[in-house]
């Protein structure tokens, strides 16, 4: 995903304006230590996608943890995973 994201950037260029974030529970009926309950599933084993966008929905970090996990817990570690360096701000700007 880093190669494919940093080429991205060097030609498009991420749109960094606005992100969004997201999260997403899979079904996972093998499932082993890695994942949860899935609290909407009748607690069957799930694991969940989070995932960040740039305004043009194209995905700049994906972290899979336990279905049980709020997105708003998984928010840093979502926030570390970016895998190209955002811009700094220019003086002045907001």
């Amino acid at each position: 995903m880093a190669f494919g994201l940093a080429e991205y950037d060097d030609l498009e260029g991420v749109a960094w304006l606005w992100q969004r974030i997201d999260g997403v529970m899979n079904k996972v009926p093998l499932a082993r230590e890695a994942v949860g309950n899935n609290p909407t599933d009748r607690g069957k084993k799930g694991s969940k996608r989070h995932v960040l966008v740039d305004e043009r929905g194209v995905p700049l970090s994906i972290t899979v943890t336990g279905a049980n996990e709020h997105d708003m817990i998984q928010l840093e570690k979502v926030l570390d995973g970016i895998v190209v360096k955002r811009p700094k701000a220019k003086k002045g700007a907001s």
